[in-house]
């Protein structure tokens, strides 16, 4: 089997299999991981567009053949890196300190708008020539595709110019460290909600809730 984006050396280190004789190697070992599955996940993009049909569809085949799950494994290990990698930003406790700025918003929904602008990408190639590829693909509102972080991280990053910033436009009693933090935190919420409720609407969809088909009583409409 040929080599994907890790080498043997990088897999025995990664399973702690392998140890370096000086902090420095250990840091260049890193530095070099770091770098290939960046760019790997830059050339997905073109992957994604220009790579065969046939040639996907063979890749697909052997993982499903080779795998236990039929593959479904191992895409469970992409989409959990992705999500893993997207909401590290949104545990920082800054961005939520910050406010509810566009970009700490668009920060909490990357995950959600690549998983659904991938799947409208994805569904375009498969439509048939009847119909017509959706606008958008909606995730239901409650499906929290994002993470906040702890609450004492966010109380710690608050300073005094905050506190006065955040009280010069509230209409309430908030004043203290405590209350500033939930109030910040669920400004952002009500941002990303907002968002959400106008893609559903753009959509022109009406959401249910689907049920496990076992139970037979799902709504397939």
């Amino acid at each position: 089997m040929g080599r994907g984006i890790l080498t043997a050396t990088d897999i025995e280190w990664l399973r702690g299999e392998k140890e370096y004789a000086s902090e420095k190697a250990e840091l260049n070992k890193r530095q070099d991981i770091r770098d290939r599955v960046f760019q790997a996940l830059i050339d997905f993009e073109l992957l994604a567009s220009e790579l065969p049909d046939a040639d996907r569809q063979k890749i697909f085949q052997r993982l499903s053949d080779e795998s236990d799950s039929h593959g479904a494994g191992e895409s469970a290990a992409v989409i959990e890196f992705l999500y893993k990698g997207l909401n590290d930003l949104t545990i920082d406790p800054n961005y939520v300190a910050a406010g509810p700025k566009e970009t700490s918003v668009e920060r909490f929904l990357a995950f959600r708008n690549a998983l659904t602008t991938g799947i409208a990408r994805g569904k375009s190639e498969y439509t048939n020539p009847q119909e017509e590829p959706p606008d958008v693909v909606t995730v239901a509102s409650n499906a929290y595709l994002f993470e906040f972080p702890d609450d004492d991280d966010v109380r710690s990053e608050l300073e005094t110019d905050q506190w006065r910033e955040v009280n010069k436009h509230s209409h309430g009693d908030i004043g203290d460290q405590d209350d500033i933090a939930f109030f910040l935190q669920a400004m952002i919420q009500r941002q990303i909600h907002e968002r959400i409720s106008a893609r559903h609407k753009a959509a022109n969809k009406k959401l249910k809730d689907y049920n496990d088909f076992e139970g037979g009583e799902a709504d397939r409409s």
